[in-house]
This record gives structure tokens, C-alpha cells and sequence, in this order.
């Protein structure tokens, strides 16, 4: 059933409303000497054989390609900067790098973009990884001082700061699934590096309050801290099973609710039936965040057997994801329930990753029309939504899927230079974040589109 506002005649944005993409320095710069450059070598570990080596080419090129966002009306962009390019050996950080990562966010100004920097985006350099990786305790503070670095190297020029992309996938996939490196296959282990990440994150939170001290933009708060938290919708399968039900409202606290509540009220629980878990206090961890990152991207129907499926007769992506426009204001409502900390502040919201693999260029369009018009429902229905930052601006090396899932805004061509080709999303975004709207054109072309219909 549609939603009553994309029936709307227009929709409008508040002011100041933040319009970008995402992106991730492992998937876009390409030779990057961490953890993940040794596990593509593992014959399996990449489809296709896929290797990143020089993935994009955005370590040379982001110029040009801040300014086709430029070009786009996107007045802020989300990238990471490489923790094992910055400090390829503990305490040891890299002028080269440095000033790589300078010139990035002077191009970035340049263009009028705001950048929010990611601090960890699922890699690790190789000496954390030789260590021990996310297992080791000493891991936890390294973390914390490279934070404490970042802020006090790179303060003036940045103001948001996300500590931690998506630490419930990464430690998931990473020690557990064992499609990240260093591909365990522990369910134990995952729930010890959630607690871990849940740690770093404290300490990271509180080095960079101290560390940066000025405000990029002359006038707001020198350092907004938070984090990239993916939200994936679980609902039962069968709506008649309890068992169906009991999965995923246990999938739901552990994969979305307990990093949470870890990072306000410093409480970590990281805990499934049937295993011991985690249970620790962090005094750093209370009201440590001032904005929840939000990366929403489908809905999983989940079984008595441990199955996650999408909806029957649902529309999918490329990878298979459900294609669920109200699962955004779902996961944002999910958020919200978080922004009221323990220290009595209330804080905003971003969406800070939202996309799809649209390997037709068919879907696209219509799948951020309806996706935005969902970001506009939270922001009526109360939520203090500050911006949508879709995932991604090109075509990219997408972790063990290698080169074949196509998020971009931009199409990448591999046969020709690497060339930047804009899809017919492109224009769409161009207007709406123009315009800081969606106009009545918009919502009629694409707001009640069937999304597998659109294919």
C-alpha cells in the first residue's frame, strides 16, 4: 500500500538539509596496503576473481569527481580516510598520506561540500590485524589514539565525524560469516568485537571532543561524533509462527537495537539464545553520539530455521534485497527511539548510506524518489532528519561481490579509462537537491512506480 505523501503535490526539505553520496576509501582509491588487500588474493574469497588494485581511481581523480557532485547540487559528501594509509605502522603516520587526505577536503571545499569523514569503513591495517585484529583488547585503544590524531590533524577542516561504519556488519560478516577478513566462522567472537567496537567507539567519541577543537565552518560545534549504523528491517515470515516472530525480534535487538543502546546509555549487551554473550558496562559509552548515522537498504523476512528471505513476490535488487521504500521511515523511527540521551540532549538523524544495485539503470530513479519521500514522512511525523547521502556516487569494488553490483550514480567503465557515465538518476537528483524538493513532476513520474515493475 502506497503511502498517503507521495499522493502529496510537492514535497519540500527543510533548510540546510545536507544532499550527497557516500563512499568508502577500500572501494574508491584502490591500493591501499590493509587487511583486505591480502585476503582478495585467497582464490574464492572475491567473485569473479576480482581484485580492488586501483578499484576507482579516486585517489587521483577526486577532484573530478567532487565536481560531477558539485555538479549535482550535493552540498556535503561522506568518505573515509584510511586508517592503514594514515598509520601504516602503530604511531607511525605517513606526511604523504596526510597530505593526500588535506588536499581531498581542500577540493572538497572548493566544491562546497561538507565532508563527513568515516574513521573505519571494515578495513584494518595490517599491524592491527597481525594483533589480533577486533579480538584484541589493545586494538580498542589503538583506535581510540588514531581518533585522537584524526581530530587534532584534521579538526579544522572537518566538523562530522563518524567513528564506526556499520560495526554490527562488520563483525558479523568478518567473524562469523567469514566473508570479510579475517574470515572467521565464530558466532562468539562476532558478539566479542561488537563489544569491542562498542568500546573504541567511546573512547574514539570522547578523543575527538578533546582532540578537535575548531569548527570548520566558523560557527557551529567543532565536532559532531556518531556513528553508521545499518538497520535492516526482520519481520516473521509467517505472520501465524511464533517461532518466526521470536527470530526476528532476536535479530532485531542484537543486529540493530544493541550497538544502540551502547553508544547512549553505555550499557553493552551483545547476546543470542543459547550463547553467553557479552555483558559490560562503558562509562565513556553514555550519551556518546551527537547524531545517529542511519545506512537502510532492505527487509528481511526471517524463519523458524534461521532463514532470512525477502517477501514473497517482492521486487529485489541485484544482490537479492527486497526493494521496501517504507522500511527507511521504519528504520529511521527505530533510530529515533535512540536521540534522547541520558545527559538529557536530543540529537539529530542522517541517513548516511541508502542505495541500489540497479544493474538495468531502470529502478534507480524511482527507488530514491520513494525512498526521499519517506525520509520527508519522518520529518513530518517529528524526526530530526539533517540529510540523505546516498550510496554511492560510482560504481565501486563492492567487498567480496567484487565489480559487479552497480550503486552508483555514476557508472564506471572498466573497458574505457575508468570513464565516469552519468545514469538517468543523475538529473533526478539534480533537481531534487536544487531544488531541496520533490516536485509534483517527480512524485507523478516516480513516486507510485511499481519498483519491479520499473525494471
Amino acid at each position: 500500500m502506497t503511502h498517503p505523501v507521495l499522493s502529496e503535490p510537492e514535497i519540500r526539505f527543510p533548510a540546510g538539509f545536507l544532499w550527497g553520496a557516500a563512499t568508502a576509501a577500500h572501494q574508491v582509491e584502490g591500493h591501499l596496503h590493509n587487511d583486505w588487500e591480502a585476503f582478495e588474493q585467497k582464490p574464492g574469497a572475491i567473485a569473479h576473481g576480482d581484485r580492488s588494485t586501483d578499484a576507482v581511481d579516486f585517489a587521483h581523480r577526486f577532484d573530478e569527481d567532487f565536481a560531477l557532485a558539485e555538479q549535482m547540487g550535493h552540498n556535503a559528501h561522506r568518505l573515509s580516510f584510511e586508517w592503514a594509509r594514515i598509520e601504516p605502522a602503530r604511531g607511525v603516520y605517513d606526511p604523504g598520506a596526510i597530505a593526500h587526505y588535506h588536499a581531498m577536503l581542500a577540493s572538497m571545499k572548493a566544491h562546497g561540500l561538507t565532508p563527513l569523514v568515516t574513521l573505519h569503513h571494515f578495513t584494518n591495517p595490517v599491524w592491527v590485524a597481525a594483533q589480533g585484529g577486533w579480538l584484541s583488547a589493545r586494538t580498542v585503544q589503538d583506535f581510540a589514539d588514531y581518533a585522537a590524531f584524526m581530530g587534532r590533524e584534521f579538526g579544522a577542516e572537518v566538523d562530522w565525524w563518524v567513528t564506526l561504519n556499520e560495526p554490527n556488519v562488520y563483525a558479523f560478516e568478518a567473524y562469523q560469516a567469514g566473508v570479510f577478513p579475517p574470515a572467521h566462522h565464530d558466532l562468539g567472537e562476532a558478539l566479542r568485537v561488537m563489544a569491542n567496537l562498542a568500546h573504541a567507539h567511546a573512547l574514539a567519541y570522547r578523543a575527538l571532543h578533546r582532540a578537535d577543537r575548531v569548527a570548520a565552518d566558523c560557527q557551529g560545534e567543532p565536532a559532531r561524533v556518531g556513528i553508521a549504523q545499518h538497520v535492516a528491517l526482520f519481520d516473521p515470515y509467517h505472520g501465524w509462527n511464533p517461532i518466526d516472530w521470536f527470530v526476528a525480534h532476536g535479530s532485531d535487538e542484537v543486529f540493530n537495537r544493541a550497538f544502540l543502546v551502547a553508544a547512549t546509555a553505555g550499557r553493552l549487551d551483545f547476546a543470542l539464545p543459547l550463547l553467553p554473550g557479552v555483558h559490560e558496562s562503558e562509562p565513556e559509552g553514555a550519551s556518546a553520539l551527537d547524531f545517529i548515522g542511519v545506512n537502510y537498504y532492505t527487509r528481511w523476512r526471517c524463519t523458524a530455521f534461521g532463514q532470512r528471505l525477502p517477501s514473497p513476490g517482492a521486487p529485489t535488487n541485484g544482490l537479492g534485497w527486497e526493494l521496501y521504500p517504507e522500511g527507511l521511515y521504519r528504520a529511521l523511527s527505530l533510530a529515533n527511539e535512540y536521540t534522547r540521551l541520558p545527559d538529557g540532549r536530543r540529537i539529530p538523524l542522517l541517513v548516511t548510506e541508502n542505495g541500489i544495485d540497479d544493474r538495468s539503470g531502470d529502478v534507480r530513479s524511482a527507488y530514491l524518489v520513494q525512498h526521499l519521500a519517506q525520509v520527508a514522512r519522518a520529518i513530518r511525523d517529528g524526526m530530526d532528519v539533517r540529510g540523505y547521502l546516498h550510496w554511492t556516487l560510482m560504481d565501486n569494488f563492492e567487498w567480496a561481490e567484487g565489480y559487479a553490483p552497480r550503486f552508483g550514480l555514476f557508472t564506471v567503465d572498466r573497458a574505457h579509462g575508468l570513464a565516469r557515465r552519468a545514469t538517468p538518476t543523475v538529473a533526478v537528483f539534480r533537481e531534487i537537491a536544487r531544488a531541496n524538493s520533490l516536485s509534483p513532476d517527480l512524485l507523478s513520474r516516480y513516486g507510485q512506480v511499481p519498483l519491479g515493475a520499473a525494471r
